[in-house]
């Protein structure tokens, strides 16, 4: 096998200086026995996650209150059943998916949840912390369905819905045909672009900053981009700890970035990936180097999500679920 080649870098000083000055702590979530958990999304104020949790019959909605876990919605695991939540309120409130055999509906968990009660025979969605909803599938075979929900306005038909994450705003970015698209609020549209096959967009922010990326035929993600209407695509390359460069394979994919456009994602291939963040640039670093003293013995294997106070949601080499909480 050829050794991957590395190219030329280029490393800003005030890139540099902001890598510096800043640390993380880590929290460890208390673990749940005997049960695979994968942690989704962190609310605003860092006191609640919510993830899926599977055990051998049961699939849950995990939702973790200041590290603790609880089970808000579950179903017999039957029928390939899967429950997906789809965001998450500073009052531990949020929207989840149901889908199973013939079966997909969207319903809302917490005190302030507002249910849109929305169903079909499949589907997809996403969804933001004001209960918007963006929702495309069939109610029977031939018949589809696509709209806009919001619980201030009701049901809207939409033509076009690029299903991947949504801002407050109800902004939309997703992928549609290896493209990459962001619709607005008020119907109007624009083309991201392509990084290649199965290129689509993970996260949206309220800047309308779009990151995503390209997959691979097996899923995983290849080469990923940061976008804005002024700058428009820019690939994001990783840099190892020596400030080296390194090529798009084994794959970097971007999962979110927040009003400070500040990224994080993760390198690598599926069970030895290295978590990564990028600091409004299109240098990916690993997350690890940025570990305070406090936090020394952990490694941080993957991160999921990432809030506007900077904390970051993911797990460690153990598959316990972390909170990592910025300083410095």
């Amino acid at each position: 096998m050829k050794p991957l080649r590395v190219v030329a870098l280029v490393w800003s000083a005030s890139i540099a200086a902001h890598a510096s000055a800043i640390q993380y702590s880590v929290t460890h979530f208390d673990p749940l026995s005997n049960v695979q958990v994968l942690p989704i999304y962190l609310s605003e104020n860092g006191h609640y996650a919510v993830g899926q949790a599977r055990e051998s019959s049961v699939v849950h909605v995990v939702l973790w209150h200041d590290g603790a876990p609880d089970f808000v919605a579950s179903r017999s695991a039957a029928d390939s059943a899967s429950l997906i939540p789809k965001s998450v309120t500073d009052d531990g409130s949020g929207v989840y998916s149901f889908s199973a055999l013939h079966s997909f509906q969207i319903l809302s968990f917490g005190p302030s949840g507002k249910n849109p009660g929305l169903s079909g025979r499949s589907g997809v969605c996403c969804a933001n912390a004001n209960f918007m909803v963006a929702t495309q599938g069939q109610y029977s075979p031939g018949n589809n369905f696509s709209f806009f929900w919001d619980p201030n306005s009701g049901q809207q038909d939409a033509t076009f819905l690029p299903i991947g994450a949504m801002n407050d705003a109800g902004d939309i970015a997703g992928g549609i045909n290896d493209w990459a698209y962001i619709r607005y609020r008020n119907g109007a549209s624009d083309a991201i672009g392509t990084m290649g096959p199965g290129t689509i967009a993970s996260d949206v922010n309220n800047n309308r900053v779009v990151v995503g990326y390209s997959r691979t035929q097996g899923g995983g993600p290849q080469k990923s981009f940061v976008w804005n209407l002024t700058q428009g695509m820019r690939e994001v390359r990783f840099v190892d700890n020596k400030r080296r460069i390194w090529p798009a394979l084994p794959g970097l994919g971007l999962t979110a970035i927040n009003d400070s456009n500040v990224a994080v994602g993760n390198y690598g291939p599926v069970g030895s990936t290295v978590p990564v963040i990028c600091f409004n640039s299109t240098n990916a670093l690993d997350l690890n180097r940025f570990l305070d003293a406090s936090s020394q013995g952990t490694t941080v294997r993957a991160v999921v999500d990432i809030n506007n106070a900077g904390q970051i949601l993911g797990y460690d080499s153990d598959d316990q679920v972390v909170l990592l909480t910025p300083h410095g």
